[in-house]
């Protein structure tokens, strides 16, 4: 008598199963179609300007030097053909820029 009532619960096991491993991979689905990427905040900055004349013309090929002032840390950087200078990477702090021509 316990075997006859086991026989009609294994199909509904395994549709139960089923359900549940669809239901499964539905959702892991969904995760990885629908996911964002998600970006950290950074610990770096930078640095952009333009140098000109006071015609307001640009001066290429300046030379600008950019002090760390805490730790003494110089990095230079030259300007393009329109007069701009680009320093990446900067850890927070207080800088000073010299430019000369």
């Amino acid at each position: 008598m316990a075997t006859e009532r086991l026989i009609p619960a294994v199909p509904y096991l395994r549709s139960l199963l089923k359900r549940r491993e669809t239901t499964l991979f539905l959702y892991l689905a969904a995760f990885i179609l629908f996911a964002t990427p998600v970006r950290a905040q950074l610990l770096y900055g930078s640095l952009t300007g333009n140098v000109a004349d006071t015609s307001g013309a640009a001066i290429p090929q300046a030379k600008v030097v950019l002090l760390e002032m805490s730790k003494g840390i110089t990095q230079e950087a030259t300007t393009d053909g329109s007069g701009v200078y680009r320093f990446s990477e900067l850890l927070p702090g207080d800088y000073k820029v010299t430019i000369s021509a």
